[in-house]
């Protein structure tokens, strides 16, 4: 029998979880940007924020042109998940959603 000892890094980030208004099904989900302090993707969340307003037949709240421009706001406590989550990752697995464009916010 073999054996090894392997280490492992997982790092803690913070996912903005939100829905895509454009999805049929609100539980649809997506991580739409992550960042390593909590404060800089509320800091983010909150800049992209505006008064919500309407674009044809959509509700906006969001910035027109903004990275969340087509997504739902979230509430505290919403059954989907939506918001801001907290997970340890494996190095390896941010750099996967680097290349899947998602933003890093730092």
């Amino acid at each position: 029998m073999n054996k090894r000892i392997v280490v492992v890094t997982e790092i803690e980030v913070f996912a903005l979880v939100l829905n895509d208004m454009r999805s049929a099904k609100i539980e649809h989900s997506q991580v739409v940007a992550i960042a390593y302090e909590k404060e800089k993707l509320i800091d983010f969340y909150n800049s992209n924020k505006v008064e919500t307003y309407r674009d044809g037949q959509w509700a906006k709240s969001f910035a027109k042109g903004s990275p969340l421009e087509w997504y739902n706001t979230y509430s505290e406590g919403n059954s989907c998940r939506h918001g801001i989550n907290s997970a340890w990752l494996k190095e390896d697995s941010i750099s996967r959603h680097i290349q899947n464009g998602i933003p890093i916010i730092q």
